[in-house]
């Protein structure tokens, strides 16, 4: 064993980040904790580290992953196991195999971006590897499952070299992230930034050109205030509901595998 923890616990980097965003509320924070096992490291009086626990299907811990991450801009620095001995580790979210036997599974490289993922309205169940270097052997569990991987930017041709020499699963590779304009490495990322840049308040991140804002040819036209506005100013002080289909527009796009390619089955 590394280091101290909480098996449990709010009170950590990850949740923190999660708080700066407006959808991010009690509900969904109490849900996601009913949903994965997330504890936290403990730091004395500081805010912990999150730990990810890795639960299998017959809901026993097998390892938990350790990420070191600023709980105000969510950039990682490092991370490691809880576990340091070299044992073989289930996927994160395992446990929700035989809750949810008729979803498919979205499959993602990082906790952060299942935990995140789930949040929001898609046909999935998020489940995350917790490591780039995969076998088939890591993915015996998801046997029999219909899977959707959501490679993060610039590895989907390796997910597809991993998907060519799995025969017995029907698993698809997403290049979602692959066709994207919007920013970010991670599927999660790329839905967050569009939160960010869509959904923050106007007082504290300046105007963001919502849905009530067009560029007219003499600057930013805010149709709230119906007239002209200086880009940046927020002036009309307005927080945005959130959309939360609109914001998953592009993980949808997989719902029926329209975006995957090369199916096995």
């Amino acid at each position: 064993m590394s280091t101290n923890v909480e098996i449990l616990s709010f009170s950590n980097t990850f949740f923190k980040y999660l708080c700066s965003f407006a959808w991010f509320d009690t509900d969904k924070q109490n849900a996601l904790m009913k949903r994965y096992h997330i504890g936290s490291t403990e730091q004395g009086e500081q805010v912990g580290q999150p730990i990810f626990w890795h639960v299998n299907d017959e809901q026993k811990i097998v390892n938990g992953h350790i990420v070191t991450m600023d709980g105000n801009t969510g950039k990682i620095y490092d991370e490691g196991w809880y576990y340091q001995d070299g044992r073989m580790t289930c996927l994160f979210g395992e446990h929700l195999l035989p809750i949810a036997t008729e979803r498919t599974v979205a499959l993602v490289k990082d906790e952060m971006t299942a935990v995140v993922m789930s949040c929001f309205p898609t046909p999935y169940i998020w489940l995350a590897t917790g490591k780039a270097d995969v076998t088939s052997g890591d993915l015996e569990a998801l046997k029999g499952r219909a899977v959707v991987a959501f490679p993060d930017k610039g590895e989907y041709d390796r997910w597809c070299e991993l998907q060519q020499s799995i025969s017995n699963l029907r698993f698809y590779v997403s290049d979602v992230m692959e066709r994207t304009q919007v920013g970010g490495h991670t599927i999660a990322q790329m839905v967050l930034s569009q939160q960010l840049h869509c959904h923050s308040p106007a007082t504290e991140r300046g105007c963001r050109q919502c849905h009530f804002s067009h560029e007219g040819i003499n600057g930013t036209f805010c149709n709230r205030l119906h007239r002209y506005v200086e880009h940046g100013k927020g002036e009309c002080n307005y927080e945005m509901v959130i959309d939360e289909k609109s914001m998953c527009a592009s993980v949808t796009q997989s719902q029926e595998f329209g975006a995957a390619k090369n199916p096995i089955t």
